[in-house]
């Protein structure tokens, strides 16, 4: 059993999660490309966590929540996978290969814990009927750390004691099963390129940079650290002239109106 792996991992979940899905409004914290580097680390590997995190990212690239559907809880997937791979010594398109089910396993427990969640609105409609504005905001704090407990549990079980089962079960599997696992595994970060582009091919401008990128890399062998870089100042260009345009257009509306009003008074 790996009592300490499975607390430090089910901590770093715990505390990603609830920052990002509950106290500060969803920077997307709770991804495969940070949780992944941020396990490698207590485990004492963080090259393969950032090259775990990286890769399991790829897979749900893309991959949103629409209307009722629930996709694939990525964070949970890509947390009990690299902490498998870490641990057991198996290879990367093994946990490529774990996370997809292992994400599905997450969405009926987010199901679970937002039922848990429910269950405390009538205590919410108390506070507001009666004002304690004081009272509902520290019960929004405990109710969601209390809940976020749930999945950050199931890391810990999972890694406690479903490491020596997967490790048992992999080494029982037969050679050429294992063979086809893995190529499954290095196929679905192109599944989920594939939806990326999907979804990007009705933005014409946003389509134009991913092609950018492409082209970066494959022509100009430019590093993808170097790619970042580039869309991280294209996005910085981006937000500026539309702040900028949405500044100009207000100043451009009292004018309008004055003139609306001078127009009007000569009637």
């Amino acid at each position: 059993m790996m009592i300490v792996q499975g607390l430090l991992v089910a901590l770093v979940f715990y505390v990603i999660s609830l920052l990002s899905l509950s106290w500060c409004a969803n920077p997307m914290l709770d991804r495969p490309i940070v949780l992944g580097p941020l396990v490698g680390l207590v485990l004492g590997d963080l090259q393969q966590g950032i090259l775990l995190g990286a890769s399991i990212e790829l897979i749900f690239l893309g991959v949103a929540s629409i209307g009722p559907s629930m996709p694939a809880n990525a964070g949970l997937g890509g947390t009990i996978a690299t902490a498998f791979v870490i641990l057991t010594g198996a290879e990367m398109e093994v946990a490529l290969a774990l996370a997809v089910p292992i994400g599905l396993l997450g969405v009926f427990t987010f199901e679970l814990q937002k039922l848990i969640t429910a269950s405390f609105l009538p205590m919410f409609d108390r506070f507001a009927e009666t004002g304690n504005t004081k009272g509902y905001d520290h019960a929004i704090l405990w109710v969601s750390a209390l809940v976020y407990c749930f999945q950050a549990s199931l890391v810990f079980l999972c890694i406690a004691f479903g490491t020596h089962s997967i490790d048992v079960l992999l080494a029982a599997i037969p050679a050429p099963i294992i063979d086809g696992i893995k190529v499954a595994g290095g196929m679905l970060p192109a599944v989920g390129l594939g939806i990326l582009t999907i979804m990007l091919l009705g933005k014409k401008g946003a389509f134009l940079y991913y092609l950018l990128g492409f082209v970066l890399v494959i022509f100009f062998n430019v590093s993808t650290t170097a790619v970042a870089l580039i869309a991280f100042i294209l996005a910085g260009i981006e937000l500026y002239r539309e702040l900028d345009f949405q500044a100009l257009i207000k100043l451009k509306q009292p004018a309008a109106e004055t003139t609306e009003k001078e127009e009007e008074f000569f009637l």
